[in-house]
């Protein structure tokens, strides 16, 4: 009940919330519990802004890549939020509306301009 409450579905049994400086990999081998060494930042399931932070919290960030027929070339958007970025992939997809209101609006700074 208390993770519907925050941020998770309503049948939800638990949340995991990885440390500072720690996050989840999907290996099954190797060390258990291991501190994120910057020297393997970018290798193989080694990147920053990975999911196991709860988004509550302050100074919570995402990585968000988009390229294709339409997007602008070398936009890096500073600031964007994570819940601006249903409704831009739905712009991208074509669907003009959700079923229902969302907190999120589309990241129009990634689309190329008409001239």
């Amino acid at each position: 009940e208390e993770a519907a409450d925050q941020v998770a579905a309503p049948n939800c049994t638990f949340i995991v919330e990885a440390g500072r400086g720690y996050y989840f990999t999907d290996e099954g081998e190797g060390e258990t519990v291991a501190e994120v060494a910057e020297n393997s930042i970018g290798q193989r399931d080694r990147y920053r802004a990975v999911h196991g932070f709860s988004p509550l919290k302050s100074n919570y960030d995402t990585t968000m890549v988009v390229c294709g027929p339409g997007i602008a070339e070398d936009k890096q958007i500073k600031g964007a939020r994570l819940i601006d970025e249903a409704p831009t992939f739905a712009k991208i997809l074509g669907l003009n509306k959700f079923p229902h209101n969302i907190d999120g609006k589309v990241i129009e700074e990634i689309f190329k301009k008409n001239k």
